[in-house]
């Protein structure tokens, strides 16, 4: 019985010593372990990754019952959270910061709860990375009532935005925006006659780029045509005109004697109306003009009577901020009745008269040292030509050899220093007025050897190929052409009549 009773004893403390270890195990498991039944934590889903200027911006769902996240990188593939760089207690977004641009990194994102840590989300990567840089070859063309802007693509970007107004110097601080524009793009509702200025700007996740160069419109009821505009102060011809900004500058010419004229007088597009401004030094006529930097150069010329039967080698500047004029380095031959094209601050001199009779010589004006170097030269001599540039490429146009006009077109490329020959003109012609838009080159009036015309033909690079436009209203030669937010301007000029103070413009 004893032994019965010793025996039940030792049975009872073996149950207990039983359930206490049971007790302690459950213990242990819901201190430092997952216990069993527990669910792990859900992996998250749909992580996503966008890059910025040095830094990527992670995001994903929040998932049920997460307690905190651990984001895991590299910049290798195949990460994981064995062997990625490990960022504990992130949240969604997620932003990492202090990255290199242009290298790729890769993440995957776990979630941790009681129960532990999940598994790793798919691998995401990205590449962090600059904003866009500033737009190139902003063009555009005026219609009725509307406007058609053609952006040029940039590496990099995401979207374009549009800035516009009515006044000039429109930036994106200051104009009306449009944004996620196509390419092209056709802004409508525009009041015909009014100029509208254009900037555009390519984005990325990184930021907006800088401003593009400003590019003007008007829209006009009437595409191809010519308009008559308020006439300049007095009849002139053989001046020459440059345009900067919104402003046409007409500096020069002469009123079919033996007078020459120092006056430079200006036109504001907006306006239609016309202001006279700092006289040149030197007055003279068959006189040529560029710009560089909103400086106008007025080069060569000649003060003689009736006929330019010799040059000049003149070179004054003229700068519109504060009105005044100063006398740069000489011309290295005398010139007039030349061309002039401009190409990357440098202003190129063609051909002219030197002394009596034509020449083929071109010089290059540095504006920056204010130097002159001699440059291959015309394959033809020639005086009254007209030049227009397009793409960095300058096309002389027409003029004559001293005998006879000519229908011969070149185009000089300053890159190479090479001439090569282009389909001549449809009608040749000499003291044709030249002016570019949106990378048309028009060549308009002039004397086809027997008559002075108004005839305009337009020349395409692209096909290499010619087309007659609308003519002038106004048949005239030794006029003087600009070009300012894509209308051409034709000024002054002689006509069978005599010399005219008479402007027209024309909008493709």
């Amino acid at each position: 019985m004893e032994n019965m009773k010793n025996n039940l004893l030792k049975m009872g403390l073996l149950f207990g010593a039983l359930v206490i270890m049971v007790m302690l195990f459950h213990n242990c498991s819901a201190a430092g372990g997952e216990a069993p039944g527990a669910v792990a934590p859900e992996t998250p889903s749909a992580v996503s990754a966008i890059s910025g200027n040095t830094q990527i911006t992670l995001t994903w769902p929040s998932v049920t019952g997460a307690t905190s996240y651990n984001v895991y990188w590299s910049i290798s593939t195949g990460v994981t959270k064995l062997n990625g760089t490990k960022i504990t207690g992130a949240s969604s977004p997620y932003v990492h910061n202090t990255l290199s641009n242009g290298t790729a990194y890769y993440y995957v994102v776990t979630t941790i709860n009681a129960n532990g840590e999940s598994v790793d989300s798919a691998q995401v990567s990205v590449t962090p990375q600059f904003p866009p840089v500033a737009m190139v070859g902003l063009t555009g063309a005026a219609g009725n009532t509307q406007a058609t802007i053609s952006l040029s693509s940039v590496s990099g970007a995401i979207s374009y935005n549009l800035y516009w107004s009515t006044t000039t110097g429109v930036s994106k601080a200051t104009g009306t925006k449009i944004t996620g524009v196509t390419i092209p793009y056709v802004q409508t509702g525009l009041t015909n006659g009014i100029a509208y200025y254009y900037v555009a700007t390519a984005e990325n996740n990184s930021g907006e780029s800088p401003d593009s160069v400003q590019v003007g419109l008007v829209p006009t009821a009437n595409p191809n045509t010519w308009t008559a505009k308020t006439s300049l102060p007095a009849i002139r011809y053989a001046n020459s005109v440059a345009g900067i900004v919104n402003l046409l500058y007409a500096v020069g010419g002469t009123n079919y004697g033996c007078g020459a004229y120092a006056t430079l007088e200006v036109y504001n597009q907006a306006t239609n109306a016309w202001t006279a401004k700092a006289s040149m030094p030197t007055a003279r006529w068959s006189l040529s003009s560029g710009v560089v930097n909103n400086i106008l150069y007025a080069l060569g010329g000649t003060n003689g009577c009736y006929t330019p039967s010799t040059g000049m080698t003149t070179n004054e500047a003229y700068d519109p901020a504060n009105n005044t004029w100063s006398t740069k380095a000489s011309m290295p031959i005398a010139r007039a009745a030349h061309g002039v094209g401009v190409v990357n601050n440098i202003i190129y001199a063609f051909g002219g008269i030197t002394s009596a009779t034509p020449t083929n010589s071109v010089d290059a004006y540095n504006t920056q040292t204010n130097t002159w170097a001699s440059v291959a030269p015309m394959t033809v001599a020639k005086n009254s030509p007209g030049v227009g540039v397009i793409d960095g490429i300058i096309y002389v146009v027409g003029g004559s050899n001293g005998t006879g006009v000519l229908n011969l077109v070149e185009a000089y490329n300053p890159a190479t220093n090479t001439w090569t020959t282009k389909a001549p003109l449809p009608t040749a012609r000499t003291s044709v007025a030249v002016g570019v838009i949106n990378g048309i080159l028009y060549a308009a009036g002039g004397h086809n050897g027997v008559s002075i015309v108004n005839l305009v033909e337009a020349y395409n690079p692209a096909t290499n190929t010619w087309t007659t436009v609308a003519p002038m209203l106004t048949a005239r030669t030794e006029a003087a052409a600009g070009v300012v937010n894509n209308i051409l301007y034709a000024i002054g000029g002689n006509t069978s009549g005599g010399p005219v103070s008479t402007m027209e413009a024309y909008a493709p």
